[in-house]
Order: C-alpha cells, then structure tokens, then sequence
C-alpha cells in the first residue's frame, strides 16, 4: 500500500486482494463506507445444515443494497481524511469479528468455512503471494483479536532479509521452478504454521495499551488533528508536514464553507447569463 499510493503512472495499480483491505475498512470505520438499511442479515437468508452454503464476513456488504452518497464533494479527499483524523476511539470496532459482533450482523450464523482456519491466524508464517513475501506482525495489532498489546512488542523469530523485498518479475528469467526454490524456506514455514503463533491467554487490557500508546507514538510520524478555535492554536513548526490542527465546526470553518458556497452561486449565476433561459421544468431539474 505504501508503494501503490505513490505510483502516478496511468498504467499503475493496485494487484493482490484490494476487495479485502476494503472489506477489512467498511468493517472497522464508520467513514466512507456505504448504507445499509436494517444492518444485519435476515435470518431466514441462506440457511444450510451443514452450515457451508451461508453468509460470509463480506455478504452484508457485497450481496445487500447499498447506498453511497450522491451529493458532489469539492476536495473529497482532504474532506476524507479530515474524517479519518477526527475519529475517536470509540468510533472503531476493534474486533468486527467476534462471537457479539457476528451475532448481531447474522443472527442465522455464518459459513463454517469463515473460521475453520481460525488455528493459522495468529501464526509467525510469512504471508506468500506470488513472489511476494511480507510479515503478518500480528504481534503489532493484538488488540483486534483481543488480546493484550505489550508495551514493546517482539521482532519475528526470523527476520525477512532485505533482498526479498526486491523480489518481483520485472526483467527475471526465472521459471517456476527457480521461484519455488527461491522461496522454499518460507513455504516451509506454512508445515507448522498452527504451532507457531503469536497467540497469548492474555486477553486485551486498556491500561496496557495506553502504555504502548504512549511507547509507540514518538517513535513514528503521526497524522492526526485536533477541532480547536483558530485563536487557541499551537504555533507551527518546521518538522509539521500537514495541518496539526483542524478548524471544522469553528466560526473559520463555517466561513469557508460560506465562501465555497458562494463561489458555486456565482458560477452558476454566470452559467445561466452566457446560456440560454431555462425553462420552469429545466431550471426545476438543475436543483433536484
């Protein structure tokens, strides 16, 4: 993902499971995702009595009818992240996925097939997809399978080296069987995956993960705003790289809000004097 959002070639794209990590978003966030009316999956919908042929994780987002937003947004992305920033903690479901959860979205239970690798997700295996070879670090993460965060989380037992890294089909005359050789120890490593693991019988406490918060946060590049009137904002600095402080539901705010407004009013007055008159039916449809 790091590498994708930094492409700009018309040719570039995002490959591998791109419906996952969206999936995985719509679950979690309760910004920029769609609706959907009722918010669970109807009892009497795909029972199977050998619980197989039955929803899904993703079934209430992919197979119910959704509604996305209509209205035209001016800079949605800045306007997304701000959301993003804005979020508190209690806004995110950290555990989509447990028994209360799944309970309350498919009250008629889900497929079988769903959690019946449940022993191989808390593994230390390295994830394999094509050539590519990347760490799980589930270890990083703890608090969505509920189980306690430590303050310093452990490295992996077998460091990925640099050089896989660079793997990729760009200019390699490999043949298959050269990149099953190349990649033979960590497919190895899929042999005893279930035993293996990051898994504790710790369960999550909040007063631990406050204390890894606190660990965490000076070690990396945070984004996050806070809502503060413009008068009570702290100076900026030559290390900020974006606003550290967002003036939404502020007077200032609602100033430019007013100005963007009447911005649209006035191309839009210019619009109908260089144009030709509309009619009663046509102006009326220019506003539904």
């Amino acid at each position: 993902m790091c590498k994708g959002c930094q492409l700009t070639s018309h040719g570039s794209g995002i490959v591998g499971c791109p419906l996952l990590l969206q999936l995985w978003s719509w679950a979690r966030f309760p910004i920029g995702r769609p609706e959907i009316g009722g918010g669970s999956w109807p009892t009497d919908e795909m029972y199977d009595a050998d619980r197989i042929d039955m929803p899904m994780f993703g079934s209430l987002w992919t197979s119910r009818k959704r509604h996305f937003g209509h209205n035209q947004l001016r800079n949605c992305y800045p306007a997304f992240t701000e959301q993003f920033d804005l979020l508190l903690e209690s806004d995110v479901s950290w555990e989509p996925y447990s028994e209360d959860h799944r309970d309350r979205a498919y009250p008629g239970g889900i497929s079988s097939t769903c959690t019946r690798d449940w022993a191989y997700w808390m593994t230390k295996a390295k994830i394999i997809f094509d050539v590519f070879v990347e760490e799980m670090s589930q270890q990083r993460v703890m608090r969505q399978f509920g189980l306690c965060q430590l303050i310093e989380p452990p490295p992996p037992t077998v460091p990925l080296p640099p050089r896989v890294h660079a793997y990729n089909r760009k200019g390699a005359n490999k043949t298959a069987a050269g990149w099953v050789q190349l990649l033979a120890p960590y497919l190895a490593g899929w042999a005893n995956a279930p035993a293996v693991s990051w898994a504790t019988r710790e369960p999550f406490d909040l007063q631990e993960f406050q204390h890894y918060l606190r660990a965490y946060m000076p070690r990396t590049q945070l984004r996050l705003s806070q809502a503060c009137d413009p008068v009570q904002r702290a100076p900026s600095t030559q290390w900020d790289t974006y606003p550290r402080h967002s003036t939404s539901g502020t007077r200032l705010h609602a100033a430019e809000l007013t100005a963007e407004l009447q911005d649209d009013v006035v191309q839009y007055a210019r619009s109908l004097s260089s144009g030709p008159l509309l009619g009663r039916y046509e102006h009326h449809a220019s506003f539904a």
